[in-house]
């Protein structure tokens, strides 16, 4: 009967540790970037017209008080993409606000943006989150190598006990 039974078994998964590797670098381009933004506003505007609430299944629209805020970002924490001037303080302005009774101004907005990042209107908005990515990774190498390598002068300074 065990026999039987472990035959059974052998079908299904492994008695192996279950390992993962790195996963393998896809190079970032921008038709990557701009089909994923289309996604998200698109998914965004489904939630604006289905009325429910906004919440943070979609980083582009949230609930705030007495209505709607958008904002057009990429990657997983919405990182601007657009802005529309700058405040008092000199800051960039980064979300729109749209009242609850004004929603179809929203919805006007969003697929209005769509029709932007579909055309290829936005890609040199694209291109230079793109770049600053790129540089950004330069720079964590640069520091890791730093670190690296004052780790290692650190260690050399130890006494070598007799």
């Amino acid at each position: 009967m065990n026999n039987t039974f472990n035959e059974f078994a052998n079908q299904f998964g492994t008695t192996e540790k279950l390992v993962r590797g790195k996963p393998e670098y896809v190079k970032q381009t921008v038709e990557v970037m701009r089909l994923n933004v289309i996604e998200r506003a698109q998914a965004a505007l489904q939630i604006i017209k289905s009325k429910e609430e906004a919440t943070s299944k979609n980083p582009m629209v949230r609930k705030v008080r007495n209505g709607l805020s958008i904002k057009i970002g990429y990657g997983a924490k919405n990182e601007t993409l657009i802005t529309f001037g700058k405040d008092q303080n000199g800051k960039d302005k980064v979300t729109r606000f749209f009242f609850l009774e004004k929603r179809n101004e929203a919805i006007a907005f969003l697929e209005g943006t769509i029709s932007f990042f579909e055309q290829g209107k936005m890609d040199d908005v694209l291109e230079i989150k793109l770049v600053s990515y790129r540089l950004r990774a330069e720079k964590g190498k640069v520091s890791r190598r730093k670190t690296k390598t004052k780790l290692i002068a650190s260690v050399e300074q130890i006494p070598k006990a007799a």
